[in-house]
């Protein structure tokens, strides 16, 4: 199976390289623009393709990307946008240096994330109501008891659910 990630782990381990203060010189507006590509091309990334055997709905749920295409698609971002041409002293920046730096560093907090299959959470639907309809405890969406995991955060619900007391809706 391929190594999946999830979309918005992608995104969040971007989010961390933004610094505090981004327009403070020119190294850091590089750092934010460098960030900011490489979160939009993590975003354009297509979902996951693998066959049904491969890729459980909670995969497809959590909108499971390739961790290699995430990282293929950091390094066309660098082929494309060198920091620095060889021969053109033009091409030298702090700002084009911190922005390869950025788009290095994406590329390391990528490597670093767990596979979306160590990440499923467990929980259970809570407050079922007469018909069926219940809350995920982990995000607090609602969805159809009967379901295997939620939607929305992708949690494994195969451990059942709690019934409302109180049946009166």
């Amino acid at each position: 199976m391929a190594d999946l990630i999830t979309r918005q782990a992608a995104i969040e381990a971007i989010d961390k390289i933004f610094p505090a203060d981004p327009m403070r010189n020119d190294y850091t507006q590089g750092i934010t623009c460098g960030a900011a590509l490489a979160e939009e091309y993590i975003k354009q990334l297509p979902p996951a393709q693998a066959d049904s055997k491969e890729m459980s709905s909670t995969h497809k749920a959590l909108d499971c990307i390739s961790r290699q295409d995430a990282i293929d698609a950091l390094e066309k971002v660098v082929e494309l946008y060198p920091w620095r041409v060889p021969g053109d002293r033009d091409s030298y920046s702090k700002y084009n240096e911190a922005w390869n730096d950025a788009l290095d560093r994406a590329e390391s907090e990528i490597e670093a994330l767990p596979s979306a299959q160590s990440e499923r959470k467990k929980g259970k639907w809570i407050n079922v109501r007469h018909d069926n309809i219940a809350e995920c405890d982990q995000c607090g969406i609602t969805g159809r008891a009967w379901m295997n995991f939620c939607f929305d955060c992708g949690a494994d619900m195969r451990e059942g659910a709690e019934r409302r007391t109180d049946d009166n809706d």
